[in-house]
């Protein structure tokens, strides 16, 4: 009886308005209150989501940890546009372009040669040295953990490094610690930190 009144939508439980007209149906044959069922909570998760990433990372992992605190997800993409821009303009040997994606007194540790390179000049002077160490590159950046405060950023990620001279390709495992700043409106890199995890020798091309 109470089926055929409610037309058979209650069978249709993949929809929840219809579940919800009948059972909004059915509680005015009853005279109870229905309210309308929520969709399950999402739970907090990585990247662009506005949540607490430390939810769901454990606790004493072996990289430093950051914990991501609510932000604007136009930090996040900007902070991604200058990671893409700084691996791009690096392979392509562009030493102006990557340079620019550090502050005027950047700081740049980097894992060729335990190099220490600070400002715009050092920056640039160290292009061809990576090009003449490591032939063609291709820099590729993973798993961004991204925290902002005010003017000021955290970043942890993944380097994904591969290069190719004289016929040998090698790849390399990498992550990245950087230190963001704010200059003239423009998220760029205060200081940046690479240390190398693991190594992977005589791929094949």
């Amino acid at each position: 009886m109470a089926a055929k009144a409610l037309g058979g939508k209650c069978r249709d439980i993949g929809d929840h308005r219809n579940v919800f007209v009948a059972s909004r149906r059915l509680a005015n044959l009853n005279n109870t209150e229905v309210r309308p069922l929520r969709a399950p909570t999402r739970p907090a998760c990585l990247g662009d989501c506005q949540t607490g990433v430390h939810e769901l990372l454990p606790q004493g992992n072996s990289i430093t940890f950051i914990e991501v605190t609510k932000m604007a997800s136009s930090d996040i993409q900007e902070i991604k546009a200058l990671n893409a821009k700084y691996n791009f303009s690096l392979d392509e040997g562009n030493a102006d372009a990557w340079a620019s994606c550090f502050t005027a007194d950047g700081a740049f540790n980097a894992a060729l040669g335990g190099s220490k390179l600070k400002g715009t000049e050092q920056l640039k002077a160290f292009v061809p040295t990576c090009i003449a160490t490591f032939g063609t590159m291709y820099h590729l950046t993973t798993n961004e953990i991204i925290s902002v405060d005010g003017e000021n950023a955290r970043q942890k990620c993944y380097l994904q490094f591969f290069a190719k001279k004289d016929g040998a390709l090698d790849g390399y495992i990498c992550v990245y610690d950087d230190w963001l700043e704010r200059e003239n409106g423009a998220w760029k890199y205060s200081r940046r930190d690479v240390a190398t995890k693991d190594k992977f020798t005589h791929l094949k091309d």
